[in-house]
């Protein structure tokens, strides 16, 4: 082990731990209600209101709450245990607690993961160190043995080879729509189908429910009969989530579900109990009973959590293919110790290397890591602190030299690049590929585009000037009030939005802005939109890694901020969300002086408003 890279690491996690210290987002419930299902009263769905004070800091209620917990004004605490991020609500465990009324306070708190990987690398520290000549933290190209074979592109799967005697590192390099996941999945079948176990770990809990999809497809491709225990997907599923994912991938057995379920109706038999008590008379034979039965099924509730911690635990350490966030992955001591075959990180260009680091000390010896190296990377918070950029900014492909040693990596066999993209349309896919694949990129397959909506453009690229026909009352110039944003823009955008939901019961859209100012001003205005599932609206950070079949990109100001510091990176992610078409809402200064945005095929007019959109002034009553 190399002490001076633990060290580092050590002191990268206690500045990042320090500059997000516990932080809390405080809100305000208007409505909550119990959930459906096996668990009984257990679960409640919170709708909140967010605190205005906490807009500059907060984009609102987002899946790194999943995990943590919230406090109520009066003391009650509740598990969060999964978040609707479209309706800003979450789902909280109740265990005991009555429903949180309209009006209560709640201050929402994150998991602490960082302390979970401190005290795994002062284990890794206080442990015997290892010979001389030993690889550091992560193995280095030079260091490393023999590659796992991976074919190009084609007919046949990633499989590994067996006979390195080295752990073996492989990039798989896969721009937007390449398929990587699907190949992700292939490898992790692969794996099942020779007799092998693996690990994978996916950055967010929709890229890990896809790649949990992707792999159970790809089993049952080779002859799976699909039954629960097999492919594990270990953690919640997002309320908001358009994947639903069967419940033979889940982590809870039936079994557990019916542990869960009798323990439901312990609960409330409990909480009933609790109650009575209050008007007994202390020392009567009623009250002596309830105390003895209340005593009873608390042992009982205990002795039923201890049967679901070990069948839980059972899972976790046997699962062939255990499938988690690389956030639970650190913070579980059974899957931390798996002795798998191989271990896996999909989206890997969104993951710290901070993380990678637990994936890859262990026995393993096989690791591979499928992303795409051009887009954004994970977000650093103590960005003052030099160790703190090195492992919280930077990720696997960083430390392997990349983009500026790809020709290196490529020519070793390290890196392997996927170039045939069936997610956008040709057009679309010749801009991404020309400024930012070096031309690499192919399109496959049908992208044929017919909106049934008269007088909708059919071309890839639309170009909407936000101040053509404004409306009345919004502001000429965005504004920077607690973050940039700009009404008129936002407006335009959500007009679009809007109406392109209409052009089929299938089309998705996706809104997209740099700014999470103008991100919040999208949700605010695009409301009764956001039940839908069709709808996405997000930050280009936090939309990466989805798609929508029309993007709406909300640039608002091409000059100042992240389209400022990531000009390409900002672009790229934003464009290659799109399969069919992409809407750029922005004022022909903003495009011009941009290096990115001015080289778009964006047609010489521009548009105003949608087609068929009428805009009616609000009256003044009895007008």
């Amino acid at each position: 082990m190399d002490q001076l890279d633990a060290l580092s690491l050590l002191r990268a996690i206690e500045a990042e731990r320090r500059q997000a210290r516990r932080s809390a987002l405080e809100s305000t419930v208007y409505l909550c209600e119990p959930l459906p299902g096996p668990a009984g009263t257990e679960n409640a769905v919170a709708y909140l209101r967010i605190n205005p004070s906490q807009r500059g800091r907060f984009s609102g209620v987002d899946e790194r709450f999943e995990g943590g917990f919230a406090l109520s004004t009066g003391g009650a605490r509740f598990e969060i245990v999964s978040v609707d991020e479209q309706n800003e609500a979450v789902i909280l465990r109740i265990a005991g607690e009555g429903l949180p009324e309209p009006g209560t306070k709640l201050r929402l708190y994150e998991p602490d993961y960082l302390r979970a990987l401190e005290e795994w690398v002062r284990e890794l520290l206080a442990a015997p160190p290892l010979p001389a000549g030993s690889p550091g933290l992560i193995p280095t190209v030079r260091a490393r043995g023999p590659m796992p074979a991976l074919d190009p592109p084609g007919e046949k799967a990633l499989v590994p080879a067996d006979a390195a005697d080295e752990p073996t590192v492989r990039l798989i390099w896969g721009p937007p729509g390449t398929g990587k996941t699907y190949r992700m999945g292939e490898l992790l079948a692969q794996t099942w189908a020779s007799g092998g176990r693996a690990c994978a770990v996916a950055p967010t809990h929709v890229a890990a429910d896809q790649l949990a999809l992707s792999t159970a497809n790809a089993m049952i491709r080779l002859g799976w009969q699909p039954t629960h225990g097999v492919v594990v997907r270990y953690g919640q599923q997002l309320r908001s989530s358009q994947i639903e994912l069967p419940a033979y991938l889940g982590h809870e057995s039936p079994s557990v579900r019916d542990l869960k379920a009798e323990a439901s109706r312990f609960r409330s038999r409990l909480r009933r109990r609790k109650s009575e008590l209050q008007h007994h008379k202390p020392g009567s034979e009623i009250y002596l009973r309830t105390q003895t039965e209340i005593a009873e099924l608390t042992r009982a509730l205990g002795r039923m959590q201890d049967q679901i911690r070990d069948i839980t635990k059972q899972l976790l350490s046997h699962a062939p293919i255990l499938i988690c966030t690389a956030h639970a992955f650190v913070h579980n001591a059974e899957i931390l110790a798996r002795p798998d075959t191989l271990r896996l990180a999909d989206e890997a260009s969104m993951v710290a290397l901070a993380y990678v680091v637990p994936l890859v000390r262990s026995a393993t010896r096989h690791f591979l890591f499928g992303g795409d190296f051009l887009q954004l990377p994970p977000i650093c918070q103590a960005t003052d602190d030099r160790d703190a950029r090195n492992w919280f900014s930077r990720t696997i492909f960083h430390h392997y030299g990349l983009p500026e040693r790809l020709d290196e990596l490529e020519a070793e066999g390290l890196l392997t690049m996927l170039t045939e993209q069936r997610r956008m349309r040709p057009e679309i896919c010749e801009f991404v590929s020309r400024w930012f694949y070096r031309g690499r990129l192919t399109t496959i397959g049908e992208h044929a585009f017919r909106p049934s909506l008269q007088g909708w453009p059919t071309d890839a690229f639309v170009w909407v000037d936000p101040n053509l026909d404004p409306s009345p009352d919004t502001m000429a110039s965005p504004i920077s009030r607690s973050g940039k944003s700009w009404d008129r823009s936002g407006e335009r955008t959500a007009e679009w939005a809007r109406t392109a939901l209409q052009l089929s019961e299938e089309t998705t859209v996706a809104t997209i802005t740099p700014f999470r100012a103008q991100e919040r001003l999208l949700r605010s205005l695009l409301g009764p939109e956001l039940q839908t599932q069709r709808l996405k609206v997000g930050t280009v950070h936090k939309l990466q890694g989805q798609e929508a079949d029309i993007v709406v990109f909300d640039v608002v100001d091409s000059q100042f901020g992240p389209l400022k510091h990531n000009p390409d990176t900002i672009v790229n992610v934003a464009v290659s969300r799109a399969r069919k078409q992409v809407i750029v809402v922005a004022t022909a200064r903003e495009i011009r002086r941009h290096e990115f945005l001015s080289r778009m095929p964006l047609p010489s007019r521009p548009l105003a408003r949608p087609p068929g959109f009428e805009w009616k002034p609000e009256l003044p009553p009895g007008g």
